[in-house]
């Protein structure tokens, strides 16, 4: 099973164009695509925690620095989120 996620960041207007939002893409080794942060979860871990480390490993960004979009009534136990 793999998991991933979407970063994303809304840049100010700059005088001449509107506020822009971008996505943070990295580029996989292996496929040589620009993809989301993501990897495999491994069996000693659970959805968030595979996609904190991923997300630590591939863009330095710790999960607590970043707000999560998805509904919190949707995520019950971490376990079993999709």
């Amino acid at each position: 099973m793999t998991i991933s996620a979407w970063i994303l960041r809304q840049f100010p207007s700059d005088g001449v164009r509107r506020r822009q939002w971008k996505a943070l893409v990295h580029k996989h080794r292996k496929m040589n695509l620009w993809i989301q942060p993501g990897g495999h979860v491994e069996h000693t871990e659970n959805p968030w925690q595979a996609l904190a480390h991923e997300l630590h490993e591939e863009t330095g960004y710790s999960i607590d620095q970043l707000s999560v979009l998805q509904p919190w009534d949707r995520l019950p136990d971490g376990i079993h989120d999709l």
